[in-house]
């Protein structure tokens, strides 16, 4: 199994590093130069910009809209404290002259956000853990010279470990299930192995 980033991560990542760059290289060139609507526009975009970058505030679902340099927030936050940050970081934004902060507090949206957290690291944790598993049984069966450790697939699973492949007779399919039950964390070994039919 090939370690990858998730795509949640990667992707909104990606896209965060491509608008800081294109802000970062377009805003002297705009800011003096915008008007009306496009100017909204493009304050709308960095205030977006800022709330996204925010470590506290881009796990809630805010939405910010500038209107003649007038910028409504919407959507729900977990307290008062992540309500009045967000306010603040929208007056440090250049040309925005006042901010409407319609932000609804709700405290069960931090616990839900939290809980999904949680099982995301545990997820990732079980991942580590069972690939870890998998490792140091595979080394125990290529150095043990009763098993043909190169010819034994190991798979596990919530520290559940599958053994596939062919072995030359019962009592190398017996040790090579004993190897697997007798390391780190496992608590069921399920022995597909079969026999070869050369002996």
């Amino acid at each position: 199994m090939k370690a990858r980033l998730p795509q949640h991560i990667f992707y909104p990542t990606l896209i965060l590093l491509f608008i800081v760059a294109f802000l970062s290289a377009t805003s002297q060139a705009f800011d003096g130069e915008l008007q009306g609507e496009l100017k909204d526009a493009w304050l709308t975009g960095k205030a977006e910009t800022v709330l996204t970058l925010n470590k506290h505030l881009n796990r809630y679902p805010i939405s910010a809209r500038v209107n003649q340099g007038a910028v409504n927030l919407n959507g729900k936050v977990g307290s008062e404290i992540d309500k009045s940050l967000a306010g603040e970081l929208m007056r440090g934004i250049a040309d925005i002259n006042s901010v409407k902060n319609n932000l609804a507090v709700d405290p069960q949206l931090d616990i839900d956000i939290s809980e999904r957290e949680a099982i995301s690291r545990s997820s990732f944790a079980r991942w580590i853990n069972d690939l870890t598993t998998t490792a140091v049984i595979r080394s125990r069966l290529v150095s043990n010279a009763n098993v043909p450790g190169l010819s034994i697939n190991v798979e596990t699973r919530r520290d559940i470990v599958t053994l596939k492949g062919e072995v030359e007779s019962e009592e190398a399919s017996a040790l090579a299930e004993e190897i697997a039950r007798n390391t780190g964390d496992v608590v069921e070994v399920r022995n597909n192995l079969l026999i070869s039919s050369l002996n």
